[in-house]
This record gives structure tokens, C-alpha cells and sequence, in this order.
């Protein structure tokens, strides 16, 4: 069989592959799990960890380009080893949506990734400076990688956070 421009249609198979199935939204199990069911399926889905890959996702495709300016700039303490480690990265931190500068002993942040609060920025700053002064092993083989995927985690639903249906659906 051919399909309209020509072409041949795809085997039922291929169809339903192509297709998203659809979902029914049953509940929440412990604040945590989001259960949701397909025709012949059922899946209990963590919504912390659903949330974070949405979030990393964004951030990948968006960029410093999503990055919202601090009403006042964050003065962010750091220990010796984390600001020597910090330094160096801070064109890297910039290219993840984050405008930070050496503030003499501690980084001063001016924007963060859309998705983030205020309130997160010293902390995060902070987590990251501490993983790059560490020299962990995921951290080095792609550091923008490894700052998105910090700043998807803070910003991410947490388990026990109460959400609404159309939250979890979303």
C-alpha cells in the first residue's frame, strides 16, 4: 500500500511504535510515585527523577540563553581548595546559564539558569565548587554536563513534595 504522498505506509507495527501510547493518570503512592497506566501496562514513576531529566533536558537545549538576572548579585564563600577549582571553570559555569565572577576568595553570581531560585545559588555554587575541588571522576569527563545535571537536580520536584494531578501529568 502506498500513503498519501507516495510513499508506503508503514506495517501496523511500525505505526504503533511511532506512536505515543495513551496514558492514564491513576494516582500518587507516597508523595513519591506517579502512577500512571497505558492500555496493557502499568508504571509507577518517580516523579523526582522524571522531573530532573524534563529539567536537564531544558537546560541542554537551552543554555546560558535561559539565564535570569539576580535582582542582588549572591556572594558565595568558598574554602581555599574550592575557589582554585572554581576559577578555572567559571567560562564553563557561564556557558551553563550562570553569571558568576571572582570576587576575591569567593564568586560573586549575578544570573542563574531560569529554572533555579535565588535562594539555591550559593548552595549550588557551592556543591559544585566542592565537586570540582574534589576532582570526581564524573565530573571530568564533560563539566557542563555534570553542572546541568546539579542544576536539574536542585531544581527538581523532591519525593514528598505534594503535587497536584495536572503537575504530575505534565
Amino acid at each position: 500500500t502506498t500513503g498519501a504522498i507516495g510513499q508506503a505506509a508503514p506495517k501496523p507495527d511500525e505505526a504503533a511504535e511511532t506512536q505515543a501510547p495513551q496514558i492514564t493518570y491513576i494516582g500518587e503512592a507516597f508523595s513519591t510515585y506517579i502512577i500512571v497506566q497505558t492500555q496493557d501496562s502499568l508504571f509507577l514513576i518517580d516523579k523526582h527523577a522524571a522531573h530532573e531529566r524534563i529539567l536537564y533536558e531544558e537546560l541542554i537545549s537551552s543554555g546560558y540563553n535561559d539565564a535570569q538576572m539576580l535582582l542582588e548579585p549572591v556572594s558565595v564563600p568558598l574554602s581555599r581548595e574550592e575557589y582554585a577549582a572554581l576559577l578555572p571553570e567559571l567560562e564553563t559555569l557561564n556557558k551553563a546559564g550562570f553569571e558568576a565572577e571572582d570576587f576575591g576568595g569567593s564568586v560573586l553570581v549575578r544570573a542563574l539558569p531560569m529554572m533555579l531560585d535565588s535562594e539555591d545559588a550559593a548552595s549550588l555554587i557551592q556543591e559544585i565548587a566542592g565537586g570540582f575541588a574534589s576532582g570526581r571522576r564524573e565530573i571530568t569527563a564533560d563539566k557542563l554536563d555534570w553542572i546541568y545535571h546539579s542544576s536539574a537536580c536542585r531544581a527538581a520536584v523532591k519525593a514528598g513534595d505534594i503535587s497536584k494531578p495536572a503537575e504530575l501529568m505534565a
